[in-house]
């Protein structure tokens, strides 16, 4: 035993022998201890405890026996009683603070300590923390114990932090008998944080037998050792008693979700034995999702036997579901094995997004439902609208409703038709798919999809039905698609069918200026006079198809809703060829010569006297009014 008095007869500190044998002179490797009763030590360790645990700094302290100073190298043998000075410290210029810094850079420890032990003020200069910082930064464990005995109390946070990502054993252990605040945070991790993100398993160790706080920093340091897969870390941590679930942890970090998502399968093996929670969120994210997620068979393996729920959405989505659609054939197999919902979510329809036939045919057998329409869209829907011939003929032999769609939904065939994939609209129809629900005749002539047209009409669609207020046989008139016109007049469709208010599809056409169709109609038996065709063929100056309705018997005075007449529309726009056609038929040049509308337009301008056109007009307009011989 030895006592350490003030000359003042305060004591100051009792060191046991065990205190000695845990000290060192100069090293910060520990040492075995091993029990004794028998104190024997060098002046310098004395000296050195009374700078850890007390704080006093080492170069002020003198010790006194018997009222003679002792030495550093001297022994002291127990039980003893010593006397202690603190010497005030000494002046130290400039010039020397600088050679002290370049010396600890250097390592020249020698001419370090001989400034130092001047002594020299290192806790109240500026660069005590500076030269802290670099020493342990740099990993001399021998400058930074020289600066602590120097100067105890300095602040040792930022040392801690660099020596623990650096992975400086012995530093570290200096700085913890220093009294170094094991658990501070600095932008978010501890020292143990540090350790870990460096991969520093000694430190770790260290810091745990140290007692560091396993709950602070972010992500904590059990969160952080699953993700970076640190299998024997997270051991350590386990038997430390860190939280598994992290409910404490600031954010939802959660570590089977991490090993899982990760493939750590040992560690996910650890956390698991250790009654982690299998069903635990980290974020939105389950442990099953993830490994679902990123096809981690294994990890999906040993969830389901720790009794994960197998069907909790994530993001909308089933593990199943996720599953189906990355391809993950394994995972499929196992969920379904373990009674995973087939239907939630919509797996069949992910399978057939991602063109999954594999996955697709699973979950079939399992009989999921072929016809699922819940997220707006049956799987037959999807196949055929995205042309995947393969996924079709698949759904088609497991026997779906070919018709079946939501309410307000294109069917499958329709889909088809739009898209334009001819091979899945006939297997369609092959599949007997209704040629008329939903309208895919007039999807078809809409997109001038000729052969598309072709094959329904050769499977009975209706080529009279109405759908958006048209009929294929005016929509493909407009569009001057005489093959379609012809297909659909084979059929006998009523070549004067239109919805009240809307054009027949012969004045369609003579607006389009479409002669091959307006022939084509005409030879159908169009009524060369509904909706005054021969009105849309002069106002346009459509000679030839004037000509046409005319020879079909057209009504060359019939006015149009406006009240106008062929040869006032014609006269209007000084069409000459088909004023002198009208004139010829028999048309009335009164209608024009005597109309007041007409003088209005000649007054605006609209016709010039001298034209040919207006001539024609008066000379029929008196050969009219002469009288017979």
């Amino acid at each position: 035993m030895l006592r350490v008095w003030k000359i003042s007869g305060d004591e100051v500190a009792t060191l046991s022998a065990q205190d000695a044998l845990s000290l060192t002179s100069c090293s910060s490797k520990p040492q075995k201890t091993r029990k004794s009763t028998v104190f024997d030590c060098n002046v310098s360790i004395v000296k050195r405890y009374l700078a850890r645990a007390h704080g006093l700094p080492g170069f002020c302290q003198r010790l006194l026996q018997n009222g003679r100073q002792l030495h550093d190298h001297e022994v002291v043998k127990g039980p003893s009683e010593l006397q202690l000075v603190m010497v005030p410290y000494g002046v130290v210029s400039a010039e020397e603070e600088v050679q002290m810094a370049s010396s600890l850079r250097s390592r020249n420890l020698q001419q370090a300590e001989a400034i130092l032990g001047k002594p020299y003020d290192l806790q109240s200069s500026r660069l005590k923390n500076k030269l802290l910082c670099d020493a342990a930064e740099s990993g001399c464990a021998d400058s930074v114990d020289l600066l602590l005995f120097a100067a105890p109390r300095q602040c040792l946070d930022t040392p801690l932090h660099s020596a623990a990502g650096r992975g400086h054993v012995d530093i570290v252990r200096l700085l913890l008998q220093a009294r170094a605040d094991k658990d501070t945070v600095m932008s978010g991790k501890t020292p143990l944080s540090r350790s870990i993100q460096g991969w520093r398993m000694e430190v770790v160790s260290l810091l745990l037998e140290a007692g560091a706080n396993l709950e602070y920093g972010s992500p904590l340091p059990l969160g952080l050792a699953c993700t970076m897969g640190q299998t024997r870390t997270v051991r350590m941590l386990l038997r430390a008693g860190a939280d598994r679930d992290n409910k404490a942890g600031e954010r939802p970090f959660v570590c089977t979700a991490a090993a899982a998502g990760q493939f750590h399968i040992e560690i996910l093996k650890l956390l698991l034995k250790a009654r982690c929670n299998a069903n635990a969120t980290a974020g939105d994210d389950t442990p099953l999702y993830l490994a679902s997620f990123r096809g981690h068979s294994v990890a999906v393996r040993l969830l389901l036997d720790a009794r994960a729920i197998v069907d909790t959405p994530v993001h909308g989505k089933t593990p199943l579901a996720v599953a189906s659609g990355k391809g993950h054939s394994k995972i499929v197999n196992l969920l379904l094995s373990a009674k995973a919902d087939k239907d939630r979510s919509s797996p069949l329809r992910a399978a057939i997004r991602s063109e999954r036939k594999e996955i697709a045919q699973l979950l079939l057998r399992a009989r999921a439902n072929k016809d699922d329409a819940a997220t707006g869209e049956t799987p037959l829907g999807l196949a055929a609208g995205e042309g995947m011939t393969a996924m079709v003929r698949m759904l088609l032999q497991a026997r779906v409703d070919t018709n079946s769609c939501v309410e307000g939904a294109d069917p499958p065939l329709c889909q088809a038709v739009a898209a334009g994939h001819l091979d899945i609209v006939r297997l369609l129809l092959e599949a007997r798919a209704d040629s008329n629900k939903g309208s895919p005749l007039c999807t078809a002539c809409d997109d001038r999809q000729t052969e598309m047209t072709q094959l329904l009409l050769t499977a009975g669609a209706n080529a009279d039905e109405v759908v958006t207020g048209a009929i294929p046989l005016g929509m493909a008139a407009a569009e001057g698609l005489a093959g379609r016109v012809w297909m659909l007049l084979q059929t006998r469709v009523d070549a004067n069918r239109c919805l009240e208010g809307a054009e027949p599809p012969l004045c369609q056409a003579v607006a389009g200026g479409h002669l091959d169709i307006v022939r084509l109609l005409l030879e159908a038996k169009a009524d060369s006079n509904k909706g005054s065709p021969l009105c849309a063929a002069c106002d346009d100056g459509h000679t030839e198809i004037a000509q046409l309705l005319l020879t079909a018997g057209a009504d060359v005075d019939a006015s149009n809703t406006d009240g106008r007449t062929p040869l006032w529309l014609a006269s209007r726009f000084d069409c000459e060829n088909v004023v002198r056609l009208l004139l010829s038929a028999g048309a009335n040049p009164n209608c024009v010569v005597l109309s007041s509308s007409y003088s209005r337009h000649v007054a605006l301008g609209g016709v010039d006297y001298s034209s040919p056109t207006w001539q024609l007009l008066v000379e029929a307009w008196m050969q009219a009014q002469s009288p017979a011989d």
